[in-house]
């Protein structure tokens, strides 16, 4: 399966996906491994006290092709099932769950793009 990468800039999804990341970012609060920048991992780890870290190894990896390797279908199941059970983190707007997911689907399941403009 061919999955291109294309940028959403001034795109007919541009709105839409500035509106979800706005609505979502509250949900990274709540992923353990999500690390904002590398202070926000030194920070995190200078908190660690020696007894947490023995026998603790660290290691970095290099992922190939990681956006185009992802399902996309589930990825939305897994972005909905993190904002049902933190929904109290989030500020909708009016909007429900289910208008949440079928932005994600239109937003995530569908390029745009012009050529030669």
């Amino acid at each position: 399966k061919v999955r291109p990468i294309v940028s959403n800039c001034n795109s007919p999804m541009d709105r839409i996906t500035f509106l979800l990341c706005h609505l979502l970012k509250p949900l990274l609060d709540v992923v353990p491994s999500h690390l904002k920048n590398t202070h926000d991992a030194l920070v995190k780890l200078q908190s660690l006290s020696p007894q947490q870290l023995k026998d603790k190894s660290f290691f970095t990896a290099d992922v190939e092709a990681l956006y185009t390797n992802i399902n996309v279908e589930t990825a939305i199941d897994d972005i909905m099932e993190l904002a049902e059970e933190n929904f109290a983190h989030l500020s909708l707007f009016g909007l429900t769950l289910t208008d949440i997911h079928e932005l994600l689907e239109v937003a995530l399941l569908n390029s745009y793009f012009v050529y030669d403009r």
